[in-house]
């Protein structure tokens, strides 16, 4: 940590991509577990990204005394970053890599990791996705998208809007509240709102911690218009994680 003052804001901002592509893995385990992240990580072109990588994967399939442990896994990727001498931007690079692929490996939750990253970059970068203390003066959740509603989402998408507006209103409050809203990710909960009406927008503003309602709040009041395309996608990525709950028998789907 005694290095992070050799780092310009130019090596921060170039990390922000590296950051965006790291959730998406964790999206990307979270719902098709580590194998498969294996191989989507196999078409990036970072080589230390991939290095670390297949030493986790050797970790989770193997019972052999020959994988690496968490712990020998954090020192052989440092030795590599030590002998090619890496500076600046690949160095914080590295960092947050590490970071990422061990957390995301212990399962940690989506905002839990995007916190742990973005702290390498320093608190403005925290401040803006959102990791600060709201306002007390900061509208409800819904006020923002309400009265866009129609202008946004044409007649022939209402009915799919509709279908998810029902799987939200029948969740039991408990379920949403403990398992989904911790299982999903803010910037779906942004885009879906903007094809649902005030019944369901206020169920979810009820459940949410002041810190989250904030962001998602802040996401809709500076998103304006989007393609009814991003409304249903983020729709049916929050459905796919209820039907994965539901078929696990971890919430009742009474739909």
């Amino acid at each position: 940590m005694s290095n992070f003052h050799l780092f310009t804001d130019a090596d921060r901002d170039a990390c922000l991509p590296t950051i965006d592509f790291l959730l998406e893995c964790a999206e990307v385990a979270r719902n098709e577990g580590l194998l498969f992240l294996d191989e989507f990580v196999h078409e990036h072109d970072n080589y230390f990204l991939k290095f670390v990588m297949s030493m986790i994967s050797d970790m989770n399939i193997t019972l052999s005394s020959d994988a690496p442990d968490r712990e020998e896994i954090k020192n052989i990727a440092a030795n590599l970053i030590n002998s090619q001498n890496y500076k600046g931007k690949k160095l914080l690079e590295c960092l947050i890599i590490i970071e990422a692929i061990l957390a995301i490996q212990a399962g940690s939750s989506h905002r839990i990791l995007e916190m742990k990253l973005l702290a390498y970059l320093g608190e403005d970068y925290l401040k803006k996705r959102g990791f600060s203390h709201p306002t007390e003066d900061k509208p409800p959740v819904y006020s923002y998208f309400l009265v866009r509603l129609h202008t946004t989402v044409p007649e022939h998408s209402l009915q799919e809007c509709k279908e998810f507006e029902n799987t939200i209103l029948n969740l039991c409050d408990d379920d949403l509240r403990q398992k989904i809203l911790m299982e999903t990710e803010q910037r779906w909960w942004a885009k879906a709102l903007k094809g649902c009406g005030e019944a369901v927008a206020k169920k979810i503003e009820n459940h949410l911690s002041r810190r989250l309602e904030h962001m998602i709040s802040e996401d809709i009041q500076f998103m304006g218009e989007i393609d009814v395309s991003e409304i249903l996608d983020a729709q049916n990525k929050i459905l796919n994680v209820i039907s994965r709950l539901a078929g696990k028998g971890d919430i009742p789907l009474n739909v």
